[in-house]
């Protein structure tokens, strides 16, 4: 048996959860201060999203991206009952979905259009689904559970990731692209090497995972047990709760050291009360390739895979914001005043912006995929 895998990353551009998009109110503002709007607002969000706006709401309300109060469409209504029965809510409906989903409400609508965590099919697979859905899906499930809206399929990120796939099976080892460059991305790797390949493209971060193996070697990423596929690409560009074994990098233990402090998911990415989404160094958490993934401004993704497992596959996703489309400088793609500069890219601790990534969110009830219930 022979196995080698390879994970690269450049983390992406920077929007919350299940459902319509989560932005913020252009038109929020402090209470009689105009120009304290949501970026305010973002650079210290834990103070400042209680703040009253001009409009009788809070920075909550008014800014829930910054402050992640994005409501997923798969939640309970708290305000729906049971007509003339107030007590019988939506958790009375949970008690016995089967039964009670199709119950009518004061309101005028059955449980099942107003429960819809309780009643609903909702909610994303990792690891279930293949090919478009499957990129889709395993992203949507981190992103929910960062409090991140869910990115769409775009077909020019998928052609670019493709054309870079093909590139790097072609050029037989992993490289970056240009991936921040506009218009000619693809043109040079992200050392500068001239690659011969054309075409305008916006900016966007990018993902690599290279994987090789012989023999009936099974990988179990999440719920996929199987040969290596895309959904271990992105399980493995995901967070880890468990340390990464220092023989994936024997010559580097520098490396080897980084490896394991990404994978430490626990320890950095569940303190609600940090304000950056993630405990900053000197912790030791390195968040590589999950920044991409749950980096709230991008919007649309775009993945694609070239060769076979047997002689080695390359796999790329890239991460696009509708702010970066073609035409766009990268420049002009930053949504976050205070973060580094261009396109946003969070290596290390270079996102000044809490409003960048959120920790979990403790919503896997939400997020983890649910059959719906058989209603009478």
């Amino acid at each position: 048996m022979k196995l080698a895998i390879v994970w690269w990353c450049v983390a992406s551009l920077g929007a919350g959860a299940l459902g319509a998009p989560c932005v913020d109110d252009a038109a929020w503002h402090k209470n009689n201060k105009p120009d304290k709007d949501c970026f305010w607002v973002a650079k210290k969000h834990t103070k400042r999203c209680p703040k009253n706006g001009d409009d009788g709401t809070t920075g909550e309300v008014g800014c829930p991206l910054t402050c992640g109060t994005c409501v997923p469409q798969c939640v309970d209504d708290s305000d729906w009952y049971k007509k003339k029965k107030p007590s019988k809510d939506c958790g009375w409906v949970s008690k016995n979905p089967e039964k009670q989903c199709y119950k009518l409400g004061e309101d005028g609508r059955d449980a099942d259009q107003a429960c819809y965590g309780s009643c609903g099919a909702c909610g994303y697979t990792m690891g279930v689904k293949s090919g478009v859905d499957g990129w889709l899906d395993d992203h949507n499930y981190y992103r929910c559970r960062h409090g991140a809206d869910p990115v769409s399929w775009d077909d020019d990120m998928a052609r670019k990731a493709q054309d870079w796939a093909d590139y790097l099976l072609d050029r037989g080892s992993m490289t970056h692209s240009d991936t921040y460059d506009y218009p000619d991305s693809l043109s040079r790797t992200s050392g500068g090497a001239a690659t011969g390949l054309t075409g305008t493209w916006p900016a966007s971060g990018e993902n690599l995972a290279y994987a090789m193996s012989s023999g009936s070697f099974e990988y179990e990423c999440d719920q996929y047990v199987g040969p290596y596929s895309q959904a271990c690409a992105v399980y493995n560009w995901g967070p880890k709760e468990s340390a990464a074994p220092a023989s994936f990098f024997p010559r580097d233990p520098a490396r080897a050291a980084t490896a394991r402090a990404a994978s430490r998911y626990e320890e950095c990415w569940t303190d609600k009360g940090d304000e950056s989404g993630w405990k900053d160094p000197p912790s030791g958490c390195a968040i590589g390739h999950f920044t991409a993934m749950v980096w709230k401004g991008v919007t649309k993704i775009g993945c694609a895979s070239a060769g076979e497992l047997s002689s080695g596959i390359y796999y790329v996703c890239h991460y696009g914001d509708d702010a970066c489309d073609e035409g766009t400088s990268a420049s002009d793609c930053n949504r976050y005043p205070d973060g580094p500069a261009g396109v946003p890219n969070y290596s290390s601790g270079t996102c000044a912006d809490p409003g960048c990534v959120a920790a979990d969110q403790d919503n896997l009830a939400v997020c983890a995929w649910k059959d719906p219930v058989e209603t009478a």
